[in-house]
């Protein structure tokens, strides 16, 4: 495929794509940049276009832009860009009836925490990360920077609440972690924990929307000595990997 040569930072396209880069271009479309990220969404089928400043040959049948280095630091969310960025479309993937738990995001709005949530989820085995409420979207540059890639392996989803509704409906039960006084500390869940389920990590400030709360069959809560609590980032960390021994 001939790549399309822009040297201009009046071009249309370059300024397209400057508005993807903002957050104010298509639903779904976001810019990632380092190799590795690229590689990791070009593999799973992600990848509408390389932007590059040498003709790169590895993204076989990807649409290739070739622009100047100014251009590329001007689309690039790195101070220091690695002379590639691609254009890649997020949505959501077509997903048959699955039985497998699900990570459920509760308006968790810090990008940072949220991508480091989906590498923890990636890294215990959980297939499925759904955003609930406010939480910062997987398009976001700063979820993307955070995940490492982890988020173009896993199967992501916006829901509301009568999809979880459904959900409980079909078998799943609904785990929040909460340090409300009724929580069971996370040793004493082996035989209350039921497959499938949904395990909820919130909102740090808020914590559990009233509404989840309201249908959880589970509270769960970290024991913790001389803090209060953990971020939830790490909070999910720990429950992960101790939900993932018991699987």
């Amino acid at each position: 495929m001939k790549p399309l040569v822009i040297t201009s930072r009046q071009n249309e396209h370059v300024k397209y794509l400057k508005k993807i880069k903002e957050g104010k271009g298509e639903n779904y479309l976001t810019l990632v940049s380092g190799l590795n990220s690229i590689r990791m969404a070009f593999e799973a089928g992600y990848v509408k276009e390389i932007i590059a400043t040498y003709n790169i040959e590895e993204f076989k049948d990807v649409k290739i832009t070739l622009v100047s280095e100014d251009i590329l630091k001007l689309l690039s969310n790195h101070i220091s860009p690695s002379g590639v960025i691609a254009l890649v479309e997020l949505k959501p993937k077509e997903i048959d009836e699955h039985n497998e738990s699900i990570v459920l995001l509760d308006n968790v709005q810090d990008p940072g925490n949220v991508g480091t949530i989906y590498r923890s989820a990636l890294a215990f085995n959980f297939k499925y990360v759904y955003s609930y409420g406010e939480t910062a979207s997987w398009t976001n540059n700063k979820v993307l920077q955070a995940s490492e890639g982890a988020l173009f392996h896993l199967n992501f989803e916006k829901v509301n609440l009568d999809t979880i509704k459904d959900l409980i409906k079909e078998g799943y039960q609904l785990i929040v972690t909460t340090l409300s006084e009724n929580s069971i500390f996370l040793e004493n869940v082996i035989n209350k924990i039921k497959n499938p389920y949904i395990i909820v990590f919130s909102n740090e400030g808020h914590g559990v929307s009233k509404e989840l709360l309201s249908l959880a069959n589970l509270k769960i809560k970290i024991p913790m000595q001389n803090i209060d609590s953990l971020n939830v980032a790490s909070s999910a960390a720990i429950i992960l990997y101790y939900f993932s021994h018991l699987n």
